[in-house]
């Protein structure tokens, strides 16, 4: 079993789970009702298929984003250690 550095490194820990603090704002969705009642049927199942696509390339977009993060953070951190031991 990996430890919990190893899991962070390799992007295992999922941040995009957690729950934000940020909220949806009343606009964006008073935006998406307006938009959705404007399509018809197969327009909305259309939509719908591209909404879910869209969502998870983001998703994998943001995980990629995390652990890329982590790694430069990890190597600054590591290299500060290192000066400072100089």
């Amino acid at each position: 079993m990996k430890n919990i550095i190893e899991a962070m490194f390799y992007g295992e820990i999922n941040e995009a789970e957690r729950k934000t603090k940020v909220e949806r704002s009343k606009g964006l969705d008073n935006a998406f009702d307006a938009f959705e009642k404007t399509l018809d049927k197969r327009q909305a199942e259309l939509f719908d298929k591209y909404y879910m696509q869209e969502g998870l390339y983001m998703g994998e977009v943001e995980r990629e984003r995390y652990e890329q993060g982590f790694k430069t953070g990890f190597w600054l951190a590591m290299r500060m250690m290192d000066f400072s031991l100089s």
